[in-house]
């Protein structure tokens, strides 16, 4: 149970502050694309995303993209637009591409936070290596988004 409960929980990516994340003790980010920076296969960043993930790194936090999207079109487009690196058809929870993340960002994995929208991938994962978790609500919608949600919803509490 403890490695689908996320660290933290917030209700969209907009809520978290650069203040919140250099008080969560981590140097880096890893976050999810799809459902957390915007609606699945949203060609381009929305304003409000260039303007969080500015803010952020502004901050001095480094930042990449982690991303189970097969399209390495759209997601290299997206995370260009941003100026991060990414990691495209991730196979999120499987350790291989947080390894590769954690060997970019030149860190050691207490210092990473994973943020993302999803229990099973991002959540699980970032457990799986020691890495903060942060669990945020989704920008998706609709029946299949509303099933994995039922799933989910049991975990989608901070650890104690």
């Amino acid at each position: 149970m403890k490695m689908l409960t996320p660290d933290i929980v917030y209700g969209n990516v907009y809520d978290i502050r650069p203040e919140d994340v250099r008080s969560w003790g981590v140097d880096a980010i890893v976050v999810d694309i799809d459902g957390t920076l915007a609606r699945k296969n949203q060609p381009d960043p929305p304003e409000k995303t260039t303007a969080w993930l500015h803010a952020i790194k502004e901050s001095g936090i480094s930042v990449m993209a982690l991303s189970n999207n097969r399209s390495f079109k759209r997601v290299s487009r997206f995370c260009r637009d941003l100026g991060i690196e990414y990691i495209h058809f991730a196979g999120k929870p499987f350790k291989k591409a947080f390894l590769t993340a954690q060997k970019i960002l030149g860190m050691s994995c207490d210092k990473i936070a994973v943020i993302g929208d999803q229990i099973f991938t991002d959540v699980l994962g970032g457990n799986r290596m020691g890495m903060k978790t942060v669990f945020v609500g989704t920008m998706d919608k609709g029946l299949i988004v509303n099933i994995r949600l039922f799933f989910e919803r049991p975990f989608i509490k901070p650890k104690n």
